[in-house]
């Protein structure tokens, strides 16, 4: 029994040298020689200790941020700028014009074709410059006002028939003649020109959201948007009186102003690719009331050369909504000073245009007032470049 007791107390111990370095209970310096090959197990190579990293002398700066050999830098801040209270762009900006609906204004009486229409009316990208100017009110809030304009687009087209077998909305295109002597249509010449003016004002609060040190910077816009559209339509026809072969001619000049007024909503996104290098994506959002006017003034001049002026008006108020969306790259050349380059689009609804408030009607022409169209939309788009100044 003592043999047995003796035994079963150096198996015991010899279990304990095993287990208790790899648990952490003793020392590294204090493991044993491996047991040998006729034991329970063997006991695990205790490591090295970590040597502990030299303290510095007081005064010297110490390297947070080290690199491992052959790896870049695991930690690279962007630079350090001072804080900015006032800043200003200045941009470039060329838009193209493409509204929803294509507006027919002639077709052939011969075979039914259109021949005349607001797709004959090209409105390539016009120029206009944008300026904003924003001051930081307390850290993380900013205050920014901005105002675009484009110069007029202008554009015209003019068709002529010698079969004088042109037909004109007036009259339906044929399918609705006026009187018996046709004055509307067997037009030999239709000719349209038109006008359309852009400018926009906003007033945002800009906020700076608490973000995590990452390369996303993450801005709320709140703010109140003024835009007016103005366009103006100036259409022509020539009529020839087959029987007669008296001219009749019919001038048309419509004009629509709308004014919208409304309060918007977005964010401004802010990519880091590199330090001096970033992505800035802008949305925002904007529900309008649109104060809409418009003017019709029709000439009629008869077979006999008498002229007969009709002048009218009308306005009518309605809601809009206006989408803009941006994105540029941005490089920042110093502190004070970033240049830009990007491409903008802007999406409105609730728009009386001039073409699609074209009055077709000969007695409302004449006796008024011309009914109201305020379900045109326009997109404008187009590149913009401009430089950032900060102080």
């Amino acid at each position: 029994m003592r043999k047995d007791a003796w035994g079963w107390m150096i198996r015991l111990l010899t279990g304990l040298w095993v287990l208790l370095p790899s648990a952490g209970l003793v020392g590294a310096q204090g493991v044993p020689e491996p047991m040998p090959s006729g034991s329970l197990a063997s006991p695990p190579m205790a490591s090295p200790p970590m040597a502990s990293p030299p303290i510095a002398p007081a005064g010297t700066e110490v390297n947070r941020c080290a690199k491992p050999p052959g790896c870049p830098p695991p930690c690279e801040p962007f630079p350090e700028c001072p804080p900015t209270v006032w800043y200003g762009r200045v941009s470039a900006l060329i838009l193209k014009r493409d509204a929803d609906r294509d507006i027919v204004f002639a077709t052939d009486g011969l075979s039914g074709e259109t021949v005349l229409s607001t797709e004959d009316l090209e409105f390539p990208f016009e120029g206009g410059g944008e300026f904003m100017i924003g001051r930081m009110i307390v850290p993380s809030h900013f205050l920014e006002f901005s105002f675009f304009g484009l110069n007029s687009w202008e554009e015209s087209a003019t068709v002529r028939d010698e079969d004088n077998a042109l037909f004109s909305p007036f009259s339906g295109f044929g399918s609705d003649p006026v009187g018996g002597i046709d004055e509307l249509d067997n037009n030999r010449l239709a000719s349209v020109r038109y006008g359309s003016r852009l400018n926009n004002y906003e007033l945002n609060l800009r906020h700076d959201l608490p973000m995590p040190p990452i390369h996303l910077n993450t801005s709320f816009l709140f703010g109140g948007r003024a835009m007016m559209i103005e366009e103006d339509l100036q259409y022509l026809t020539e009529s020839i009186d087959p029987v007669a072969s008296t001219t009749t001619t019919n001038r048309i000049g419509t004009r629509t102003d709308n004014r919208l007024l409304g309060l918007q909503v977005g964010g401004l996104f802010e990519f880091h690719v590199e330090p001096c290098w970033w992505v800035d994506f802008r949305a925002l959002g904007t529900i309008c009331q649109n104060k809409i006017d418009l003017d019709s003034a029709y000439t009629h001049i008869d077979e006999n050369g008498a002229s007969h002026v009709y002048v009218h008006s009308n306005d009518d108020s309605q809601t809009a909504f206006v989408g803009d969306l941006s994105l540029s790259l941005i490089y920042e050349c110093s502190c004070n000073l970033t240049c830009e380059v990007g491409y903008r689009a802007l999406w409105v609804t609730g728009l009386a245009l001039a073409a699609e408030n074209l009055q077709t009607n000969p007695e409302i022409l004449r006796l008024g007032p011309p009914q109201i169209d305020d379900e045109g939309e326009i997109v404008y788009h187009g590149p913009h470049v401009g430089v950032t100044v900060r102080w």
